[in-house]
């Protein structure tokens, strides 16, 4: 709307006029004043004039409310700045190419490595079926007011995590906090992407290398069972036949295991677990994960524990792992570089992706023999949980740290709607499809986990895993024992890093709309004490 002349203005509001200057500016809705200075509201009007303090410009009325702000002034039009008086020729702020795209972004976002490899351990831990109560019942306690909370602020601001607090001073160490925490989520999501892209060109080898038993990361004891295995028959390995399998036959062991101690150099106690029927023999995907991936093991401390990696002793960079830490970074840039009219179009394929992957590996899982054990194991209910604070407190957790609130994300990208947008129907869009991706998820994961114990001949419980022991641990060697494993092993990992890549968009956003908006405030309004913020 055109603002009217100020004493025009405040007559109508019903309240005491002064002289002020004329203001011709179109000022539409959601724009708003700004002159560095701090803003002071309608109702401290009368208490500056009885205190003799007049106004050194005016005022004007936008749907904000009435301020006063001292000259110079500046008007913000949800784009940029402006000096009261002069034209903008600055481009108008980016919005989405579409409804869709907004609504897929906060679905790639909120949808991520969480809701895969951390709910359906938490649900396992804290109750099974049971833990649906209080999951949902934090959903919509908590989780869908703040999201919708933040939502609101972005796109009726049109600014990210520093921008909104403007009319609120006072409040701007809460966006501050919201880029600190994005920053460091965004460096360990980025490694977690790393992993999975050396786990996703390692699967093309025509042997999955989490399934070597005879690698140099291998311990002696995979070596040995490695050896074992080369003299067996189908019969033999079958942990399921009492009468044949290889641990249960005392003609064999006797015959065979003193030279494998001997060769393999193994201790009592090693050939005992060996041969101990409701031990898995060996580990060669943990192995892979440890002694080749991180490389946080070997010979030499296995001999030698008090030379371990740790903090202290971090060792040399692993060139590997650098080389798909960069890659990974190279595919944020290049989905990233034009702002929201690249990530819009890719989240098409990156927001989508998973769901595809998600329902081929839970139909194909529920086929496998031992699904429905792992199935029951994930959702045997255990009433007795309710009555603990901790499984409460879970739920809690999991709910804000699966729907991405007080990281700044989703402020940032309901920064570039239209003012206008449906964000309630957008807010039980994404966050009930969230927690639902992740109950739905747990059939997958356990699903595979109930095969692979039935394989094994162990308890589901001894095979369960949460974070990077799920994803790439358990996970992978569940895949080694499908047919067409690389092709299933493949999915997995470009799975995850597309739940990687959609989580880092938004976080990696925030940071850069944080030194943004620093920066174009300090270029315009003056202030030289904003370009600390930026780094040297």
């Amino acid at each position: 709307m055109k603002a009217k002349p100020l004493t025009e203005e405040i007559s109508e509001s019903g309240t005491e006029s002064f002289s002020g200057d004329e203001f011709t500016e179109d000022i539409s809705q959601g724009d708003f004043l700004h002159s560095g200075d701090a803003l002071i509201p309608l109702k401290k009007v009368k208490k500056i004039q009885k205190e003799g303090l007049a106004p050194a410009a005016g005022r004007v009325f936008t749907n904000h409310g009435f301020f006063f702000f001292k000259a110079p002034l500046y008007v913000h039009s949800r784009s940029s700045w402006t000096k009261m008086g002069e034209s903008n020729s600055e481009p108008k702020k980016e919005t989405w190419g579409g409804k869709l795209e907004f609504l897929l972004s906060c679905i790639g976002y909120c949808v991520g490595l969480g809701n895969v490899w951390r709910f359906p351990y938490l649900a396992y831990q804290n109750g099974g079926g049971v833990f649906f109560i209080p999951y949902f019942l934090m959903l919509f306690l908590c989780g869908i007011p703040i999201f919708l909370t933040e939502l609101s602020l972005g796109q009726y601001s049109g600014e990210g995590t520093l921008g909104v607090w403007k009319t609120v001073p006072a409040f701007k160490g809460i966006g501050y906090g919201m880029i600190a925490v994005s920053f460091f989520v965004m460096i360990y999501y980025n490694i977690v992407i790393a992993y999975s892209l050396h786990y996703l060109v390692a699967g093309f080898n025509k042997v999955l290398p989490w399934t070597e038993c005879n690698a140099w990361w291998n311990k002696n004891e995979t070596k040995a069972y490695c050896e074992i295995t080369k003299m067996l028959t189908p019969e033999m390995n079958d942990c399921r036949n009492n009468e044949t399998f290889w641990k249960l036959n005392s003609t064999f062991t006797d015959a065979v295991m003193p030279d494998i101690q001997d060769n393999y150099f193994l201790s009592d106690q090693q050939v005992t677990d060996l041969l101990d029927v409701s031990l898995k023999s060996s580990e060669p995907a943990e192995e892979y994960w440890f002694r080749r991936v991180l490389q946080l093991y070997n010979d030499e401390t296995d001999a030698n524990p008090e030379m371990k990696f740790t903090l202290d002793n971090l060792g040399v960079p692993l060139g590997e792992l650098v080389g798909a830490n960069f890659v990974a970074w190279l595919l944020v840039f290049l989905c990233l570089f034009k702002g929201v009219q690249s990530v819009g179009k890719v989240v098409y394929v990156t927001a989508t992706f998973p769901y595809v992957v998600l329902v081929i590996l839970v139909i194909f899982g529920a086929t496998l023999d031992g699904a429905k054990d792992g199935i029951t194991f994930y959702l045997k209910p255990d009433v007795s949980k309710l009555a603990d604070s901790g499984v409460w407190a879970a739920a809690a957790t999991q709910i804000f740290y699966s729907l991405g609130v007080t990281f700044g994300g989703l402020m940032v990208m309901s920064s570039y709607n239209e003012f206008d947008n449906n964000i309630l129907r957008d807010t039980f869009i994404v966050s009930c499809g969230n927690c639902f991706s992740s109950v739905f998820a747990g059939f997958g994961v356990f699903s595979f986990l109930g095969h692979m114990a039935y394989k094994n001949c162990i308890k589901v419980e001894d095979v369960v895993a949460s974070g990077p022991g799920l994803a790439f641990i358990a996970y992978p060697e569940a895949m080694s024992l499908l047919p067409a494993s690389q092709f299933f092993s493949a999915l997995f990992f470009i799975m995850l890093v597309t739940l990687g890549l959609d989580s880092q968009f938004a976080m990696v956003d925030v940071l850069i709309a944080g030194f943004w908006t620093s920066f174009q405030v300090a270029a315009m309004v003056g202030d030289e004490s904003l370009f600390s913020l930026l780094p040297a």
